[in-house]
């Protein structure tokens, strides 16, 4: 259906195969629109994320954010998927001023957003924070 350098590209932007089906039809057409240069890739992030204009999209909504939240998400995204602790995100923007705990503003603002893109932030006991995604997420 899509050829072998096809696999390969899905192979190469993280998509794993098994030997049930684990893909929908909108999935595979999905993969289907990305390998043909006409969307993204269905594993990147659903979020989108601007400090300089304080915004973020989700799910192809516009949201406004405060900067040090749009710092806190891009860092955790653009980490795809791995733990981030608060001083790997502080690490990240050196030149940013942090007023209050980051654990505290993950808490009480990212988690929290009108846009829900907190559900997506999952905290990992004494470690940091990731964000998960999935394919069709």
């Amino acid at each position: 259906f899509f050829g072998e350098d096809a696999f390969k590209e899905m192979l190469d932007a993280g998509l794993s195969f098994s030997t049930e089906p684990v893909l929908s039809l909108d999935e595979v057409m999905q993969w289907n629109r990305w390998l043909s240069g006409r969307a993204a890739s269905p594993l990147s992030p659903p979020v989108h994320v601007d400090p300089d204009a304080e915004m973020l999209v989700f799910r192809g909504r516009e949201y406004e954010c405060d900067r040090i939240i749009a710092l806190i998400l891009k860092c955790l995204v653009d980490a795809r998927g791995e733990i981030r602790s608060t001083s790997d995100i502080k690490n990240a923007f050196p030149d940013e001023t942090w007023d209050e705990r980051l654990d505290l503003t993950i808490k009480r603002k990212l988690l929290k957003h009108p846009s829900g893109v907190g559900r997506l932030v999952e905290s990992v006991s004494k470690r940091g924070y990731r964000f998960r995604v999935e394919a069709g997420e």
